[in-house]
């Protein structure tokens, strides 16, 4: 984990604690969702859900807080909107990868019999919030990456 202290800059700061947390709560969440997918219902799966967004939120926010209360923020310059839109972009192309391969193996391969557990359109949904999961990972490493890379 790296270390949080002043020496790194906030927007840095930033990035590694929504990297973190991302990682951490929605890796929970999906890791409870697909080890236990035949044991749960839709109700506790929305319950489950509804609380990994609002935890998240709440774990953003408190670290954000946190850390802007002890670092005065610099003015984006062109070098961080740069390493901004190269993450953005990487981060959109592992989505849409993500997203087509959903959907392929929907179409084509079928891998989900309608009646096993839950079926088809809750494992799809399951599938696109990892692909969005692992696009905002991929982002957030992309930046934190390139802001080391550059510094």
């Amino acid at each position: 984990m790296p270390n949080l202290n002043s020496t790194m800059p906030l927007r840095e700061q930033h990035i590694w604690a929504s990297l973190i947390t991302t990682a951490l709560i929605w890796g929970g969440y999906l890791a409870a969702t697909f080890f236990m997918w035949g044991e749960r219902s839709w109700g506790q799966v929305v319950g489950l859900l509804v609380s990994a967004v609002v935890l998240h939120a709440i774990a953003l926010a408190a670290i954000q807080i946190v850390l802007a209360a002890n670092t005065r923020e610099e003015p984006k310059d062109e070098r961080d909107i740069l390493i901004e839109c190269r993450a953005c972009r990487i981060g959109y192309y592992v989505l849409l990868a993500g997203v087509m391969m959903t959907f392929t193996g929907l179409l084509v391969l079928s891998p989900v019999p309608a009646e096993v557990g839950m079926g088809r359109p809750l494992l799809a949904a399951h599938v696109l919030v990892l692909c969005a999961v692992l696009a905002e990972v991929a982002k957030e490493g992309a930046q934190v990456l390139l802001y080391r890379m550059s510094a």
